[in-house]
């Protein structure tokens, strides 16, 4: 049934009279009979308003409706990508009215799977957990374009929880639908990026970080993001004038737009971390404390930040700074079961018996590494203890410890190339 034949059945089912609908709405009776009929072209605000007249909610969206709707969606998506919270809280109301009103199931799911977004960047994780779980409940009927975009979004939930092995499983799955539809959007090539820093696949993450950039040259935002991941990765391949350039360009975006305070946090961030691989350690705190006055108390940035400076403590042989560092992160990280083994494994590196330290490590820290693919974290983490035991002179231990690291960076190195 054409839209305007089922407002009219609509109004003589409520017995309402076009006398009324055209009080309603502020027009001639006749100009209501010829809209009924289709004689008269009903504009979407007039037909909007005309639904309200009736009470009519379940009246779908005419075509251009649709392709407007669409439209509004990639919009409200735009805003939620560069963190326009206020504009994006606007469009939501009106967008998710005009989702129950539409009879096109793809775009209904397009709009629950932006709102994800738009519920994480207002930091409501529960909302965002439903949505998900609503949609996967109809995983198998999903279009290949809507899947591909679930799972992004759930690969997306899984390490905002830390578990990187599971991201990148519905990660790659995308990656290899979007691939074949042509439809590779900036998500999934970030956050694959992401998942092969973790595990230390370091040329395989800059592949990644290069495609999404070409993407992201558009947006400021979301390209210095992408920087930052860049940077981190050609320090971890030791090209350091790479990495300073890009990060330098980071500096120069964030200069000419809105200073948005995480952003500005992480770009402290990977300039500590840059020259802490460089063995700067000094000007590495540094930057770790501008990082640090960017992020909440507590949040995760601020506790990954705590970290570093607690590397870079270590390295400075500096123990009581180290413990201090150890201390209170392993209080934040209380609900990170993977960051908390990071801060936990130097410390019982620092303070606890060479036979206690390699229980542990083998009994809790290196089973949960070895789950979530964190090959790169154990590299590190034979590389601080043989560090240790070189400086207390314990030679066999720390080669031995060197020989581990060797095996592990081996297993990323064979991954990765």
């Amino acid at each position: 049934m054409k839209v305007y034949a089922k407002l009219k059945a609509i109004r003589k089912q409520k017995h309402l009279t076009q006398e009324y609908v055209a009080q309603k709405l502020g027009y001639d009776p006749t100009h209501i009979g010829k809209m009924e009929t289709g004689k008269r072209v009903i504009s979407p605000d007039v037909l909007l308003r005309y639904k309200d007249a009736l009470g009519a909610s379940d009246v779908p969206l005419t075509d251009q409706e649709v392709v407007d709707f669409e439209s509004e969606l990639w919009s409200w998506r735009d805003k939620i990508n560069n963190w326009l919270v206020e504009a994006a809280e606007e469009c939501q109301p009106d967008l998710e009215r005009k989702a129950e009103l539409s009879q096109e199931r793809d775009l209904l799911i397009l709009y629950k799977l932006i709102s994800i977004s738009f519920y994480r960047i207002k930091n409501d994780e529960e909302s965002a957990k439903r949505v998900l779980k609503e949609i996967a409940r109809n995983l198998s009927e999903l279009s290949p374009v809507n899947k591909s975009r679930f799972l992004i979004m759930r690969g997306t939930d899984s390490m905002h929880s830390y578990r990187y092995k599971a991201a990148y499983e519905d990660l790659f799955e995308a990656y290899i639908i979007s691939e074949k539809l042509r439809t590779t959007s900036f998500g999934v090539l970030y956050n694959l990026a992401q998942c092969y820093t973790i595990f230390g696949y370091t040329y395989k993450a800059v592949e990644f970080i290069l495609k999404a950039r070409v993407i992201a040259k558009d947006t400021e935002f979301i390209l210095n993001q992408t920087n930052v991941l860049l940077a981190i990765n050609y320090a971890n391949m030791g090209m350091f004038e790479e990495a300073f350039k890009t990060l330098d360009t980071c500096v120069e975006l964030e200069e000419v737009r809105h200073s948005f305070k995480p952003i500005i946090g992480q770009i402290h961030y990977a300039y500590a971390y840059v020259l802490m691989r460089m063995g700067a350690y000094d000007k590495s705190l540094e930057q770790c404390e501008e990082a640090i006055r960017q992020f909440e108390y507590g949040d995760r940035n601020y506790t990954v930040t705590l970290l570093l400076k607690a590397k870079n403590y270590f390295k400075k042989n500096n123990e009581s700074l180290v413990i201090d560092c150890l201390d209170e992160g392993i209080s934040l990280s209380k609900d990170d079961s993977i960051l908390q083994i990071e801060f936990l494994a130097i410390k019982y590196i620092i303070n606890i018996h060479e036979q206690d330290s390699l229980d542990f490590f083998a009994n809790t820290a290196l089973p949960i590494m070895l789950s979530d693919m964190r090959y790169s974290m154990i590299v590190e983490y034979y590389e601080i203890a043989a560090k240790f035991h070189k400086q207390q002179e314990n030679y066999k231990i720390a080669f031995e410890y060197m020989e581990l690291a060797s095996k592990y960076m081996k297993k990323i190195l064979e991954s990765d190339l």
